[in-house]
């Protein structure tokens, strides 16, 4: 049998969770500066942060938080290790 043409079918407008999740993140140090309109993520381990959101990593990573002090936006200036010295952190 042979092939001669493909048929394409588009899909319809999909997004996903679109207006339900209206949420901003700042991934920082405990003592830095919240962003305005953000929540902060320290880097603990999950759990109910009080705040009517859970949230969290599956270790406690706050030692690997770092606020780098080189931008005035916080939003740029802080942020939490994934991989640091070859070794993954999670």
């Amino acid at each position: 049998m042979r092939r001669t043409g493909h048929a394409i079918q588009p899909l319809e407008a999909r997004l996903f969770l679109a207006g339900q999740f209206p949420v901003a993140i700042n991934f920082q140090p405990a003592g830095a500066p919240i962003p305005s309109g953000y929540l902060a993520d320290t880097g603990a381990a999950f759990a109910n942060r009080g705040n009517n959101w859970s949230y969290g990593w599956d270790q406690d990573l706050t030692a690997a938080t770092r606020d780098r002090n080189v931008n005035a936006d916080q939003r740029y200036d802080t942020l939490i290790h994934m991989q640091q010295n070859n070794v993954n952190k999670f």
